[in-house]
């Protein structure tokens, strides 16, 4: 179990996990590791689609997950591109992109840009926010299927 945990973490690959949680329920989760400690693991978990602690001593099984992007066949390259910025970064640092994180990123000029690429990801379901408040970006599930 910890040479797949490790490699999770060295590749940014995903895990299915059985974990039983401490009201003694059994949950399976779709992880990518991104930290690994004596007693437990620290990781971007797309089930709740934020970063999660597990305790190692409740994991009952992990295995490599075929947790695959969705077609992107209905957006453009420019899209993916931002679509794949924004989960790196939600996988390495554990928050959303701020727009100017974002424009860093994709290599652009202007957040005004950022924002257009948001707005049309937003209208076609891909990802989700609350006006107002920074860094609540979330993937929706339509980027992702297992």
């Amino acid at each position: 179990m910890k040479a797949l945990l490790n490699r999770s973490l060295k590749e940014k690959s995903a895990l299915d996990m059985i974990y039983i949680k401490a009201d003694g329920t059994v949950s399976k989760r779709v992880i990518i590791v991104h930290q690994v400690k004596q007693n437990y693991i620290r990781t971007f978990c797309f089930t709740s689609r934020q970063t999660k602690t597990f305790r190692i001593d409740n994991i009952l099984a992990v295995a490599p997950s075929n947790y695959k992007k969705a077609s992107m066949r209905d957006i453009t390259k420019r899209q993916a591109e931002t679509l794949q910025a924004i989960t790196n970064f939600i996988h390495e640092y554990g928050v959303a992109p701020t727009y100017r994180e974002l424009m860093e990123d994709l290599g652009l000029s202007s957040t005004s840009t950022v924002k257009g690429l948001l707005d049309k990801l937003k209208e076609k379901n891909y990802i989700t926010w609350q006006n107002g408040c920074p860094r609540t970006l979330k993937l929706e599930k339509r980027a992702f299927r297992i």
